[in-house]
């Protein structure tokens, strides 16, 4: 202890020196930071409190706070890598158009996307700086550490995760631009082509087109012709300040169309934000400013446009010249929407066209090794029917095939699905489309293929949810046990797969995430239906009731996440075989859950429930002795979770951001398969259910640093037991470290080296 006095004494004297001069002419609070002189001696007295630390000293608490050494330490920090982010923006700008200037050539898609992203975080800074000086007088530094609105500062918070996502996200960017796009793609196919040349002939000619629709086929390229134009449109010279691209989809969700515009404006949208709250600010970002709306997947003209008027979208007209580009099924769609004289079709490929790109998909190679497998590909192609998504699906799906006698059962398969009496073309692509399916290699892929259509329709699937819910499902048991953590590998590997089958698609601007397409969904829902074991979908529907009892009879799985579903039935009697339960994402489900509605489902092993509000659990939930995976996060009203639970079988639990939470049963509890437990954000959770002999196979916990050392022990051995494992299953939150300060001295001590790095730029 003899070398923490001195160091004590040291404080002392640069508090004292820094009190007598801590207020600016202003009256603002200064930061000690901002004194070259007293930060210097700040930093060099942290370095030896380090070194003593390590040594074993230990230090009490003294009066220094964490507002006097970091006073908005959020916008102090978001200031900083903010201003990194832009020198990013700078560089990558600079030689992005050098290179399109001279090779010729344009940036990739994931460069515009990310330059777009960070000028938008660049001018939502901004707003915030400019936020702050309004509530300050001061005309140096100082407004930084003047207290900020309670908006402010959260805005701050939540922006610096996206500038370090940003940042983050450029290392990823190794290839800036490409060739640009040239006849030997798109434009090589007559109706692509034609539709491309005429939606550019209204586009910049007829200039009262406000609305321009693009209808056709599902699958037969209108997305694909979206694309390429929007890309045109980045790249050409014009008065255009701003274009948006929107996926719609079946059911649209006004929220979610008015957060993806919001976002592609700068406008930032605070957790609870009602549509009508932000409405007025994507009007006051579009009125003024020439824009181009980009709708993909259009299906109901007349809701689309009640929607985008609700959510601030001023629609074109003569004076502020915008337009809205739509793509659609149908036509009548289009007509609604006002594009009647102003259409685009896209047709089928013709039958040369169709055959030279199911060869490309298949490999020229394989179809010239034998006359006769070309006959057969031949045949499989014209049943396609000129349908590129069909045509490129199957063509991929054949790519392994190498034998006679493999294109035979193929091309058979495609002619007994045909001749069902299924009549009309949606049934026919579908028909086409589960060859695919088909050609999986084994039944474990073909039900993770299957599982995905429990999404809503044009969602962005998050990959580590989806394997979680496989390996809750026990799909990989037969492989990999008990093994988690091989089992998840196994999922990526049959994710990346599904997606080379282009049953999956990635998604356009994050990797973490995967999309399914509307056809190859309904081809899976029409799969499914046929099944004994049936699905019941009603994902994303915007539902209010949940749907009846007998409805839920006899399906394997269920899937009513993101509804508005208040009550579930008191009462479910017969689904002994249901095995997957989501129900997530319906905020207005309120109350306790009834003791009858687990009754029967014997057999689950997936349950969701998370961001709902249901206030507690019936002690019947620990009826599911088969339960693997329980989701309970973001159920913000719970406070407590049953002592009766037993899930023997349970292998990962969710209860992240419980902010009632204060105990996991009354009593340790029993998890002999337990391998993942999340905990993250459950600042009220002082205990876990642990005792000597609990959890023997837990892998891994989830939760804050500063959480973990605040949890309380029974008895010194339980402890002892998970410290030592600490090391080995500990997860630390990856947020930011500066978040987890307390205001005491003894934890300043042991501040990371990463907060010492932002003491030098400060100075």
């Amino acid at each position: 202890m003899d070398g923490v006095s001195p160091l004590c004494e040291r404080w002392t004297a640069i508090d004292t020196e820094f009190q007598s001069r801590r207020t600016c002419l202003c009256g603002c609070s200064r930061n000690i930071l901002l004194d070259y002189k007293l930060g210097k001696n700040v930093f060099l007295l942290l370095e030896d409190v380090q070194v003593l630390k390590k040594e074993g000293s230990e230090f009490n608490d003294n009066d220094i706070t964490e507002e006097l050494i970091f006073p908005r330490k959020d916008v102090w920090l978001l200031r900083k890598e903010i201003n990194e982010l832009k020198v990013l923006l700078h560089g990558v700008l600079s030689e992005v158009n050098e290179l399109e200037k001279t090779l010729g050539m344009e940036r990739t898609n994931p460069v515009a996307a990310w330059l777009d992203r960070v000028r938008s975080l660049r001018d939502r800074y901004d707003s915030i700086e400019a936020d702050i000086k309004s509530t300050c007088n001061c005309m140096g530094d100082c407004y930084l550490n003047c207290p900020p609105s309670e908006e402010d500062g959260m805005t701050a918070a939540a922006l610096l995760v996206k500038v370090r996502e940003a940042t983050a996200e450029r290392s990823n960017l190794t290839k800036l631009v490409e060739a640009i796009p040239g006849p030997s793609s798109l434009e090589t196919d007559s109706p692509l082509k034609e539709a491309l040349e005429k939606l550019r002939s209204i586009f910049f000619k007829k200039h009262k087109a406000g609305v321009i629709g693009v209808c056709g086929m599902g699958g037969i390229g209108k997305t694909t012709l979206l694309k390429r134009f929007e890309d045109e449109l980045r790249h050409r010279p014009g008065d255009f300040k701003t274009i948006i691209f929107v996926v719609v989809s079946k059911e649209p969700n006004a929220q979610k169309i008015q957060k993806e515009i919001g976002e592609k404006l700068g406008i930032f949208f605070s957790e609870g934000d009602s549509v009508e709250d932000q409405a007025p600010k994507v009007y006051a970002a579009l009125h003024d400013n020439k824009f181009v709306l980009l709708l993909d997947d259009v299906w109901d003209g007349i809701k689309l446009k009640n929607i985008l008027t609700h959510i601030g979208v001023p629609f074109p007209n003569e004076e502020n010249k915008c337009k809205f580009i739509l793509t659609s099924r149908n036509a009548g769609t289009c007509n609604k929407m006002g594009a009647s004289n102003h259409k685009v079709k896209v047709g089928y490929l013709k039958s040369e066209e169709a055959w030279t790109l199911f060869k490309k998909n298949v490999g020229e190679m394989t179809i010239n090794s034998d006359p006769d497998i070309q006959v057969q590909a031949e045949t499989m192609a014209k049943k396609c029917g000129g349908l590129p998504l069909a045509l490129m699906v199957i063509g991929s799906a054949m790519a392994s095939k190498t034998t006679i006698q493999e294109w035979k059962h193929a091309a058979s398969s495609m002619e007994e699905l045909r001749t069902n009496k299924i009549e009309g073309m949606e049934v026919e692509l579908l028909s086409s489309l589960k060859l695919s399916y088909d050609s999986l290699p084994d039944d474990t892929i073909k039900e993770c293929f299957l599982y995905c259509c429990l999404y809503p329709e044009d969602w962005e699937i998050e990959k580590e949810e989806l394997v979680d819910y496989w390996v809750g499902e026990g799909l990989f048991d037969d492989d990999y046990g008990d093994e988690i953590d091989k089992a998840r590998g196994e999922g990526h590997s049959i994710i990346g797969r599904l997606k080379g089958a282009h049953l999956l698609e990635t998604d356009h601007y994050d990797d973490s995430y995967v999309r399914m397409h509307d056809v190859i969904r309904d081809m899976a829902l029409w799969i499914s239906g046929k099944r004994e074991d049936k699905f019941l979908v009603h994902a994303g529907l915007g539902l209010k009731e949940a749907p009846e009892p007998q409805k839920w009879s006899g399906n394997k799985r269920i899937s009513l996440m993101y509804n508005d579903i208040k009550n579930l039935p008191n009462l479910i009697s017969d689904c002994p075989n249901l095995s997957t339960l989501l129900i997530q994402y319906n905020r207005n489900l309120s109350g306790k859950v009834s003791s009858g509605f687990f009754q029967s489902m014997t057999n689950l092993r997936v349950l969701d429930l998370s961001v709902t509000n249901i206030e507690s659990l019936p002690i019947e939930l620990g009826w599911l002795t088969g339960l693997r995976y329980l989701n309970l996060s973001n159920t913000n009203k719970l406070d407590s979770i049953p002592k009766e639970l037993s899930f023997p079988k349970l292998q990962s639990i969710e209860l992240d951001d419980l902010p009632k939470l204060e105990s996991i049963c009354e009593h340790p509890l029993l998890f002999p398969s337990l391998k993942v437990l999340s905990v993250r954000k459950c600042n009220h959770l002082k205990k876990l259910p642990l005792e000597i002999n609990s959890a023997p196979d837990l892998k891994k916990i989830k939760g804050e640093q500063e959480w973990w050392d605040w949890l309380v022990w029974d008895d010194e051995l339980i402890k002892q037991k998970f410290v030592t494992l600490h090391s080995k299953i500990f997860e630390v939150c990856s947020l930011p470290p500066i978040l987890y300060i307390p205001i005491n001295f003894s934890f300043l001590f042991s501040i990371s080296i990463g907060i010492f790095s932002f003491f030098l730029i400060a100075w």
